[in-house]
């Protein structure tokens, strides 16, 4: 509802799109998915939180389309599937890198 000067906007939380994120990538394995979760875990203080990251870290997959990412990253240095997967485990174990 607006009243001429504000809109209000509801939204997942970081943590609620990151656990839909992890959700979607263990059903279809696309590297835009992990990219996603490989990017906005940059933004969490806390990784714990995300009770996901666990189950994507255990049943972890190679994405299916990996050579994607070249086209949907337009500029700077392209991860490796296995690169964001080593991310991903590392800011679980440890929450201050």
């Amino acid at each position: 509802m607006s009243n001429g000067n504000f809109i209000s906007i509801y939204s997942l939380t970081k943590e609620q799109f990151l656990e839909e994120k992890v959700q979607t990538y263990l059903k279809r394995y696309k590297v835009r998915d992990l990219w996603d979760i490989f990017f906005l875990l940059q933004g969490i203080a806390n990784p714990r939180v995300i009770t996901g990251l666990q189950l994507l870290i255990t049943n972890y997959k190679k994405p299916l389309d990996e050579p994607d990412l070249k086209v949907i990253i337009l500029e700077g240095i392209i991860p490796t599937a296995e690169e964001m997967r080593g991310y991903i485990t590392r800011k679980w174990e440890n929450k201050y890198i």
